[in-house]
């Protein structure tokens, strides 16, 4: 034999106790372990059963993410068209706001132009209050003037009172001297009138009014210094009308007295004379 040969043997022996050695380890080891492999087959299955489970819940899962995707597709075009609504109506309200602040603005000019007139108004009224003032003041002048005037016209009807009682004094003075002169036997000269005849006075035009009356007495505005003399004519009428005619019988400083004659109708207070015979 060769030594090839030798060496193949020996190889081949030492290969055959090595796989016997091989075969002893592993069935050694292989009774340590299967009850490991059978663990782990049970733990595979059960790993598959968990697995098969979470598949079913995978399933479930993607089942309710669709829908819930669904739904909120539904929901986002749904807020979408909410949005797009909104965004309508906060348009229209922006348009509503810029019609508004355009009033704001209209109003604003015509605040403004209401101040100005209720200022122009405020001036007015300090104004007519000013005239108002005056015109109190000089109302209380007129008053006052009113109660001098008054007075006066008070004045006045006590002196026409006054002069009235002196014309019934006179006619009774004139009556007696009548009475004492029928007595005494004098003649007199009479008119057409029965009464004492007394020239016409002559000069320039007087112009007076009646201020008393009395039975057949009056008494007018003229006197002295306006020329009148005792015995002087006057014609006493009413708008051109004639009523009577007076003779002087007594003369004052801005008034006469005089004894009324042809009377054809009665005289009144404010009734006009003058020394003519046609009314003027």
């Amino acid at each position: 034999m060769n030594i090839l040969t030798k060496i193949f043997i020996v190889l081949l022996v030492v290969l055959t106790i090595a796989a016997s050695v091989a075969v002893i380890i592993v069935n050694r080891d292989y009774r340590k372990w299967k009850p490991a492999y059978e663990a782990l087959q049970q733990q595979l299955k059960e790993a598959n059963q968990s697995k098969t489970v979470l598949d079913d819940q995978l399933k479930q899962a993607r089942a309710d993410g669709l829908a819930k995707d669904r739904q909120y597709q539904t929901t986002t075009n749904s807020q979408q068209e909410a949005l797009t609504n909104l965004q309508g109506e906060v348009s229209k309200r922006d348009v509503q706001i810029a019609g508004l602040n355009g009033q704001v603005q209209s109003m604003t000019v015509e605040k403004q132009n209401l101040e100005r007139i209720v200022a122009q108004n405020n001036e007015l009224i300090k104004k007519l209050e000013a005239e108002v003032t005056s015109t109190h003041a000089r109302l209380t002048d007129i008053s006052v003037k009113y109660t001098d005037v008054s007075e006066q016209a008070n004045g006045l009807q006590a002196r026409n009172d006054y002069l009235s009682k002196q014309i019934k004094l006179q006619d009774e003075a004139i009556n007696e001297l009548r009475r004492r002169l029928q007595e005494a036997g004098q003649t007199t000269t009479t008119g057409q009138t029965g009464q004492p005849a007394v020239p016409e006075a002559v000069g320039p035009p007087i112009k007076g009014e009646i201020t008393a009356v009395g039975d057949d007495h009056a008494v007018i505005s003229v006197g002295k210094v306006d020329g009148v003399v005792p015995g002087m004519k006057f014609t006493v009428f009413r708008g051109g009308k004639y009523l009577a005619e007076m003779v002087v019988i007594k003369v004052e400083a801005d008034s006469s007295v005089g004894r009324l004659q042809l009377v054809e109708a009665q005289v009144q207070v404010h009734d006009k004379a003058w020394n003519r015979l046609d009314p003027f």
